[in-house]
Parts: structure tokens; C-alpha cells; sequence
């Protein structure tokens, strides 16, 4: 069998962790791939994302959060995530579980979970699907940006503020929970919608059906003419400058996630990860 093992080779825990899960799949006699990053500091031979996604049976990543939503984003590999971050909220296994780990999935005692990813646009060009959330947010520290958000053609509101979350179930107990969004079982069929510093008192977030059509349009301001107010970014990977006019659009049409699943449920996730 074949594993993909991605993380960021110039952090050294995740390095010296990655080296560990590398030589407990060897000790099982299971070939080890590395990603680019990986490769470029243990001197492996390197394997970028997408030769990765094709050759490999399952991707391993060490690291946070971050590391699997770019994995994920660019991959439909099933994903076994080993935390080697601060909190790990999508991660499976902690580092003192990882021989345990890897042996349950060798004995086939696991499971592929699969996410629903939100399609992205930027006018007509389309973005790369988002797994946690798209935001339009204000490009210039402290300066408002002022924009519309429409369901479905109608209008929802008109906002000044910080900007805007547009989150799937996944990506809720993330970015969309830290400005006041509830949390959304993946399971739900829904969509957070959710103001970042609004200035207006009675904003608040939204729960929409998945099946919505979300377009958030940045709208002009006398006082910022013709200077770039805001960008939009997807799972916090990638981002474009938003001009006035423009309109973000989140719909259906995204694929899905992969993820290995060893039992752990949500509930006992957000416990273990988010009470503390």
C-alpha cells in the first residue's frame, strides 16, 4: 500500500514527527511517498500534490488544520490527519496514537467520512472549492467595506463591516464560531452565513439551506473611490482582491472531501478540542 505523507518540512516538530510516522509504515512494510515540501528537507524523492493524490492509497498529513484544508483542496485521496498543530479540529489522530492508527486502517477497522465542498466564483472565474468557508473581508486594517448579501436572488441584508463568512457545516467550528456562528453538525444539510464586526446592531449570523445561492457584492463608498477595499479568500489558502461592483458567489457544485475516520464522532471532538 501505498501513503502520501504531507506537512511543512521547514517546521521542525512537524519534520521530526513526520520522519516517525515514515519509519512506522516502513516497519509495516508500506511504501512511503513524500510531498515536495517534505522531500525538500530529508532529502526524499519529491512527489508534487497532484502526482501524490494519483499514486497514493491514502495521504497522510502532519501538521494542523491548514495543512489539511490545502491537501484537501487540492486532493481526492482519502485523508488520515495527524495533529501537529495547536488544535487540529479536522486532524484524527494525536501523535501517541499513530502505530494504533495506521494498524486499524491496515486491518480495514476504519471508515471514509466524505464532506461536502462549497463551489466558489469571483464574477465568472471560478475559485477553488472551499471545504471550511469563503470570506469577503476588508483588505485595509480598521477600514469598513460595505457590501450586499443575497439568498437565492433576495436580498438579506446591506452590511458595513469587516467583512463576511460564507461557512459549510465543516468549516463551523473554525472562523464562523469565532465571530458568534453556531456550530453545525456535518451531518446538517446547511450553510453559515455569518457578519464579521458588523457595524450594525442587529446583525447576526444566519443558517441557510445548502442547496442556496450566496452572493455577497461589494459595493461602492464615496470616501474610498478607486482604492482596493477587500479580497476574498477561500479556507484561509487563497485570495483575490475583490473590486467595487464585483460580486462572490457560493453554490452547490463543489466536490467532497475524503477524510479517515477511526471512530471518533463530533460530539467527542469538539469536547476534547474546543472546551478547554
Amino acid at each position: 500500500m501505498k501513503w502520501g505523507l504531507v506537512g511543512k518540512g521547514g517546521i521542525t516538530h512537524v519534520r521530526r514527527e513526520a520522519e516517525r510516522v515514515a519509519t512506522l509504515l516502513e516497519a509495516m512494510d508500506q511504501e512511503v511517498l513524500w510531498e515536495t515540501d517534505l522531500a525538500s528537507v530529508e532529502g526524499k524523492t519529491v512527489h508534487e500534490l497532484p502526482e501524490l493524490d494519483r499514486e497514493a492509497d491514502y495521504l497522510v498529513t502532519v501538521d494542523g488544520d491548514g495543512t489539511i484544508l490545502h491537501t484537501q483542496q487540492r486532493c481526492d485521496t482519502p485523508v488520515l490527519g495527524i495533529n501537529a498543530g495547536a488544535i487540529g479540529f479536522l486532524a484524527e489522530v494525536e501523535p501517541p496514537m499513530v502505530e494504533e492508527a495506521i494498524q486499524r486502517v491496515l486491518d480495514g477497522k476504519f471508515r471514509i467520512e466524505e464532506r461536502p465542498k462549497l463551489g466558489a466564483w469571483l464574477d465568472d472565474a471560478r475559485l477553488p472549492d472551499a471545504l471550511n468557508e469563503v470570506t469577503l473581508q476588508t483588505s485595509r486594517i480598521a477600514k469598513l467595506i460595505r457590501f450586499e448579501v443575497r439568498v437565492d436572488g433576495e436580498v438579506l441584508d446591506v452590511f458595513r463591516g469587516d467583512g463576511f463568512i460564507v461557512s459549510t457545516p465543516t468549516g463551523s467550528p473554525g472562523y464562523a464560531m469565532s465571530v458568534g456562528a453556531p456550530l453545525v453538525h456535518p451531518a446538517v444539510h446547511a450553510t453559515v452565513l455569518a457578519p464579521i464586526a458588523p457595524f450594525k446592531l442587529s446583525a447576526r449570523p444566519w443558517i441557510v439551506p445548502d442547496a442556496s445561492r450566496i452572493e455577497l457584492e461589494l459595493l461602492p463608498r464615496d470616501s474610498v473611490q478607486g482604492v482596493q477595499q477587500a479580497r476574498v479568500v477561500v479556507d484561509g489558502q487563497e485570495g483575490h482582491d475583490v473590486d467595487t461592483n464585483s460580486v462572490v458567489t457560493c453554490a452547490p457544485g463543489g466536490g467532497v472531501a475524503r477524510f479517515v475516520r477511526l471512530g471518533s464522532g463530533f460530539y467527542d471532538r469538539v469536547r476534547t478540542k474546543l472546551i478547554r
